[in-house]
């Protein structure tokens, strides 16, 4: 009797397992035809123009200046082509936007302006629109790692930045006011620690991050050598936040952004681990834009290699006169 229903049971897995393959082959057909780069004719309007609108396809797990970066990559090369950039974080969700606006409202246009001027509604009757494949940038590149090393690659990357990354002018002016209020003329270090989920993750192929004890120390260095006033901080970690305060005081400022510890993130990453408040996604990319403008508002900075400090650099008026960038290589 149990040899009869191991037998069955065993037939039944083999089956469930080939029903299974047969189902992720479909998966995986359906999701890449719906990601294929295609071109449109969605009416006759701008007969004239050829829009290029730009995905990006594991949007549902990367922040705000990997969208930003990739994006730009993206644009330099639409640019080239003679197309007109639009960047799309509508049409699929990302984490900057509620479920219930999906396909509704473009989070991009939360932050920034569209490159060219042109959004997703000014071209739903155009004639001619390129749908991006949601990983152009792998074959464009864009800014990364190489900011801290190969200056023509910075100039480059910068002046894509300078005449299409237009941070939305209230969230810039809120910024400038803020920074103006807390400083004035005193001279400013800027910190960027990224912690939290790279520290306990190690995700694979991304940048080492420094520990809060390295960062510290450079910081504390630099701040004596280049007679600095204050320290602003910019980091998600909580426990981060907790040993500069405890080593600076007064000298440091941080915002009011929300932070997290490792315990609560759950082993996932810091973009889907959070708990939510009202308006959170919004809430949480808009401060983590205006702590990054007020980093491009200090004199000096000391950054890892990450997605935040690349876009301190990028937005940037300018160079910092003192700047450390951790290279510590990328998590195996």
């Amino acid at each position: 009797m149990i040899k009869e229903y191991l037998k069955k049971f065993k037939i039944f897995v083999i089956i469930y397992e080939k029903l299974m393959s047969i189902n992720h082959k479909l998966y995986y057909k359906v999701e890449n035809n719906l990601w294929q780069e295609r071109k449109l004719c969605l009416g006759c309007e701008n007969p004239d123009k050829i829009f290029y609108v730009i995905r990006r396809r594991n949007a549902e797990t990367v922040g705000l200046f990997s969208h930003l970066s990739t994006s730009m990559g993206v644009i330099e090369y639409a640019v080239k082509m003679g197309y007109i950039p639009v960047v799309d974080m509508q049409t699929r969700a990302n984490i900057y936007l509620d479920d219930s606006l999906v396909g509704k409202v473009n989070a991009w246009e939360y932050y920034f302006e569209q490159p060219c001027g042109y959004g997703l509604k000014d071209i739903e009757k155009s004639k001619n629109v390129i749908w991006g494949d949601g990983e152009k940038y792998k074959d464009t590149g864009y800014p990364g790692g190489e900011l801290g090393h190969d200056l023509i690659d910075r100039d480059r990357w910068k002046e894509v930045a300078n005449c299409y990354i237009k941070v939305k002018t209230d969230l810039r002016n809120e910024t400038e006011e803020l920074y103006k209020k807390w400083f004035g003329n005193a001279k400013v270090l800027g910190c960027h620690f990224r912690g939290t989920d790279y520290r306990e993750l190690k995700p694979s192929g991304h940048p080492i991050q420094p520990s809060a004890e390295m960062m510290i120390e450079k910081v504390e260095e630099i701040f004596h050598k280049g007679n600095y006033n204050y320290i602003y901080l910019a980091t998600e970690d909580e426990q981060a936040y907790e040993c500069f305060k405890k080593k600076f005081g007064s000298l440091l400022f941080a915002s009011g952004a929300k932070r997290y510890s490792s315990e609560n993130l759950n082993n996932e990453v810091i973009t889907v681990g959070q708990s939510y408040r009202e308006q959170d996604r919004y809430m949480a990319g808009k401060e983590y834009l205006e702590d990054i403008l007020m980093l491009t508002c200090c004199d000096g900075l000391v950054t890892g290699c990450c997605g935040g400090g690349y876009g301190a650099i990028l937005l940037k008026s300018g160079c910092y006169k003192d700047e450390y960038i951790f290279a510590l290589g990328t998590y195996s």
